[in-house]
């Protein structure tokens, strides 16, 4: 099936002083003038209660076999469980709308996971084969400005819960989803004594032996395999040793695993042959004897003796051959690959072999390069790890540079790379082949490099760490939507971490560029943080979205925008105290509300001038007036509903507006004095599909699923204007005025990582490439490295002919007193230099204690100067 999530709204407010129709979304932007002042008050349909987020799903393809009888839907999502049986049919399209609320009915802010399950019925089949992916959707917006429905553009949200910064221009940046940060747990790089009595208190003040294996509990615990020591990494910083093992019969490498239900913790032991329990995690008496047997005997199972290996048998009294990667599922079996065969022991403490049959192999069959095989069919090579979905809780095994699904009908398939015989992507030219760096290419169409471990998240995202020790020193993950691959974590280094001149390790900066060795074992915990052993190296990694920290004495958040190179503050309510410039430091708004609680509303606004715009309510909060300083009134209405009706300058100018429905709040028309009017209509789901222009043009848009993502078509006056293409990330456009002879005019836009590229039908192609920024990584450091600032831009006209345009950013320090460091010293100057082609054009300087602006040439003469008081107005202009 094709599953597709309501577009996220993340570049909606880049010209908010205008009004537009938001092709991609296929929303309605409205926008109105404050007289007097350079603010906007902005409406969005996406954020009204008609705007429902929607699910499309294409459940069958054009063609389908004989023998489907029926599909089955089902979608659960905060506690509602939808479900809808289709008779087969090709081309089955279903489109589920949420109206973002739970099964109480209370509204849910911030993004929600949903579970969709595709179930094929066929005849001669008993069992109905399912197909399980997750998607995220958007849920309701926070209450920014409460203007009848409309924001001003300058004022914001912070949903601190979410990560989610709402910005009244409409945009809504998602934090959680931005570039992630890698910061140290635990471990400095020096190793801890064999015998560590001391080794308990805060883990980042704690070393580490040779660590090995890791494991995470349901409560956000990280278990660490230590050498002889298994320690526990609590959620509140500190570490805990919970087994001790003897030194002298230590295995070189083991492996953990926590029940997902109980948090019991297991640990296998390769050279005793044998699976432990951890008695007790928290009050441990004696951390030397803190271990119990689960699963056998001690003598090793050997090839050929498979009636003494112990199946059909309690677990305890069976034998094991070489127990490496274990499993725990939510019924409470153990999964465990012991030596080429993978064993379970089921919840009544019985073994059983579900691959293998322990005979001695006289060859060895490889995989098929595509489809499935019958588990009786499968010759493991030597499985070394296992994890569980928590999406449809199948077993995941990693063998022979693959992972591997056990399916529910009992067959194996490839999910992740390729069989060494077969070529690594199915068809496609050199030039089709995708870049598994970026997210483009399937993961069963790579081949991984020394694959480690693999980890799920708790949204069903699969992570496979990769590392020959040289290197490769990586983790890369499989999105659970698309099955596509990309990396996450460290970068590829151009020497070996065995040659001791080689640099394999890089402080807390962003995760992609993070420089590692030795990934031995990773984990994910149930918040959705990654956790890498990072073993060379002696530290315990953990992969991060870098969310603003609470001030603890206020409780304030502050958070970087380098776009708008503005600093952005917010009170303990995530509402929005102030603006401040990232330049001059100089505060450029300030926000009151009527009362200091979570329900305060916005009362004034004040410009770094001093002028003041106030929003005047009733005593139901309505908006009745909004005036400025200079005694400019703007008249407001609302409507029965609150929502703004009618808006009136103080010159007596009118515009008029309607909605539609009772609490939907979608905008049906505005009309001015001017009897200029605008009419909208939509579908059963908030979607523009319908406007009418003052000139009387009719815009219409018509969206349509494919297995390559969405369409959206735009016609005007009943002729096809613009075609959207939208595939993730990437948006690609076709345009025509509708004349037969006038060429069409081809642009694809990309966004990945750190830059932007358009690609236009004459071949040309623009790249922009964002680096971070030196004033905000000063302050900011975390935040800088997920926000770079566009500096590089590179227009590329044919093989022969291109021009490259860069900003480059820099600062100067204040000479600061004797002995300072050259990092503690303040900024004083923020610069950027413009280079053509590599040559400097010229330079644009802010000197902050002089408050002083200088626009010097290509030599760095200063050729005009700007002075500013204090409060950032010009004063005068020297040449």
């Amino acid at each position: 099936p094709v599953v597709l999530a309501t577009w996220k709204h993340t570049f909606q407010g880049g010209c908010a002083s205008q009004s537009a129709l938001l092709a991609e979304s296929r929303v309605v932007q409205e926008s109105l003038r404050i007289p007097g002042t350079d603010l906007n008050l902005v409406y969005h349909s996406s954020r009204v209660n008609g705007y429902l987020s929607t699910i499309e799903l294409q459940l069958t393809p054009d063609k389908i076999p004989q023998a489907l009888r029926l599909v089955h839907l089902k979608i659960a999502i905060e506690g509602i469980l939808f479900e809808k049986t289709f008779e087969a049919d090709p081309t089955i399209m279903f489109t589920y709308a949420w109206n973002r609320r739970n099964i109480y009915r209370q509204k849910v802010f911030g993004l929600a996971t949903a579970m969709v399950h595709v179930g094929y019925q066929y005849t001669g089949c008993a069992a109905t084969v399912w197909d399980v992916q997750t998607v995220q959707l958007a849920g309701h917006d926070m209450a920014i400005s409460e203007i009848g429905g409309w924001n001003l553009d300058i004022h914001h949200r912070y949903n601190f819960h979410e990560g989610i910064l709402q910005k009244g221009d409409g945009t809504n940046v998602y934090l959680k989803q931005k570039s992630k940060v890698m910061l140290t747990t635990m471990g400095d790089g020096q190793q801890r004594p064999l015998h560590c009595p001391y080794c308990n208190g805060v883990a980042r003040d704690q070393r580490l032996l040779a660590p090995v294996a890791l494991a995470s509990a349901p409560d956000g615990s990280v278990y660490v395999g230590d050498f002889n020591l298994v320690r526990r990494i609590k959620t509140d910083g500190s570490v805990q040793t919970v087994v001790e093992l003897s030194e002298s019969s230590v295995a070189y490498k083991y492996h953990l695993a926590v029940g997902p239900i109980d948090g019991k913790l297991y640990f296998s032991d390769p050279e005793k042959h044998q699976i432990l329990r951890a008695i007790s995690l928290d009050q441990i008496p004696d951390p030397r004897n803190n271990l119990e047997i689960v699963v056998g005997t001690g003598v090793k199972c050997l090839p050929g003796d498979r009636s003494a290996c112990g199946d059909g048998r309690l677990a305890r009294d069976a034998r094991l051959s070489y127990p490496k990667g274990l499993a725990i599922s939510s019924a409470a079996e153990i999964f465990v690959s012991d030596g080429t065969n993978i064993r379970y022991v089921d919840a009544s403490g019985v073994i059983h072999t579900l691959i293998g049959d322990h005979y001695h192999k006289s060859h060895w069959k490889p995989l098929p390069c595509s489809g499935s095989i019958p588990l009786q069919k499968v010759a493991l090579r030597w499985p070394t790890q296992l994890s569980i979905s928590p999406i449809d809780n199948s077993l995941h095994i990693l063998d022979d540079h693959m992972v591997l699904k056990l399916t529910q009908d009992r067959r194996l398939r490839v999910i992740a790379g390729r069989p060494s015989h077969c070529s690594s992507v199915i068809t496609g030219t050199p030039e089709e082949v995708p870049n598994a760096e970026t997210g483009e290419a399937l993961a069963s169409q790579v081949f991984l490099e020394t694959p480690q471990s693999i980890a799920f998240g708790p949204n069903g995202d699969l992570y496979i760490a990769e590392s020959d020790s040289q290197t490769v020193n990586r983790v890369r993950v499989v999105t659970a939507n698309d099955n596509k691959i990309r990396r996450f974590a460290g970068a590829d280094l151009k020497c070996s971490c065995m040659d001791v001149q080689c640099e394999c390790y890089s402080p807390d900066l962003l995760a992609i560029n993070a420089k590692l060795s030795t990934v031995s074992a990773i984990t994910v915990t149930p918040d959705g943080r990654l956790h890498v052993c990072d073993q060379e190296n002696l530290r315990i990694r953990t992969v991060v979205s870098p969310l603003p920290d609470q001030n603890p004495t206020n409780g304030e958040y502050e958070i970087v925008s380098p776009l708008s190179t503005e600093i952005y503050l917010f009170n303990r309510h995530g509402q929005h105290v102030s603006t401040r410039s990232v330049m001059t430091g100089h505060t450029v708004y300030t926000f009151s509300y009527n009362v200091n609680t979570l329900n305060g509303k916005l009362s004034s606004v004040t410009d770094s001038a001093g002028n003041k715009l106030y929003i005047l309510r009733d005593y139901s909060n309505q908006v009745k007036s909004i005036e400025n300083s200079q005694g400019g009134k703007c008249r407001l209405q609302m409507s029965r509903l609150g929502m703004l009706s009618t808006f009136t300058t103080p010159d007596n100018f009118v515009t008029k507006l309607t909605y539609y429905g009772n609490t939907d709040a979608l905008l049906a028309t505005r009309t001015d004095s001017w009897t200029r009017s605008v009419a909208y209509q939509y579908d059963q789901y908030g979607r523009l599909v319908r406007a009418v222009l003052p000139d009387g043009d009719i815009i219409e848009m018509q969206y349509k699923l494919n297995t390559d993502g969405a369409r959206v078509a735009i016609d005007r006056n009943g002729k096809e204007l613009m075609k959207l293409a939208i595939v993730g990330q990437e948006v690609s456009s076709v345009s025509t005025t509708g004349d037969e002879d006038q060429p069409l005019v081809l642009t694809k836009i990309a966004a990945k990582d750190s830059k932007f590229t358009i690609k236009s039908a004459d071949t040309s192609v623009t790249e922009i490439e964002s680096q971070v920024s030196p004033v905000i990584s000063d302050m900011w450091p975390k935040m800088a490295e997920t926000w770079p600032l566009p500096t590089r831009m590179r227009v590329i006209a044919n093989d022969e002919i291109s021009t490259r345009l860069e900003w480059k950013h820099y600062v100067r320090r204040s000479a600061g007193s004797k002995g300072q460091s050259t990092d503690t010293k303040r900024i004083q100057t923020v610069g950027r230099k413009l280079k053509v082609n590599g040559d400097p054009v010229l330079a644009v300087e802010y000197d902050r204690d002089a408050q002083q602006e200088l626009l010097l040439d290509q030599t760095m003469k200063p050729i005009v100067t700007v002075s500013y008081d204090p409060v950032g107005r010009p004063l005068r202009w020297t040449s």
